[in-house]
């Protein structure tokens, strides 16, 4: 396939392609919810890859702010790391500009992989933006629709 520019724009693989009007906001910082799926944890200042649809660049993670306990969905503040299964809010700062959506917007480019960048292996799955509710909006929801744990 060839895309064929009116003006002379220096893209490259990975480059999103959107309309003036709808195109989502370039940031270095990420803040997501993501699930740690690696057996080694995830810890604040750990340099990792991330890897946003075809594109992959330096990041750092710069924040742990919380952790969902599944038992009760409370989350827990600044855990300082996520270990296997574990669910969290993070905060990375890539080395390049992203064009990230929130995931509640675009599954496509709302989510992402945290790569450890010593052996490829897959850290996390990412989800940008607010991906899971309050411990409180859950339980108000579960008291509206009956539901008793």
């Amino acid at each position: 396939m060839t895309i064929r520019l009116a003006d002379d724009i220096d893209i490259s693989r990975g480059d999103l392609l959107a309309p003036t009007g709808d195109a989502p906001a370039t940031s270095q910082d990420v803040e997501a919810t993501v699930c740690h799926v690696a057996d080694r944890p995830l810890a604040v200042g750990q340099r990792v890859l991330l890897k946003h649809t075809t594109r992959t660049v330096k990041a750092i993670v710069k924040d742990i702010p919380s952790r969902l306990t599944l038992d009760d969905l409370s989350q827990h503040p600044a855990p300082g790391q996520l270990v296997a299964n574990d669910i969290g809010r993070v905060v990375v700062r890539t080395a390049e500009l992203l064009a990230l959506d929130a995931y509640a917007d675009s599954r496509r480019t709302g989510s992402f992989l945290l790569i450890d960048p010593a052996d490829g292996t897959t850290l996390a799955a990412g989800m940008a933006g607010e991906s899971f509710a309050t411990a409180k909006a859950v339980a108000a929801t579960e008291d509206e629709e009956g539901w008793d744990f």
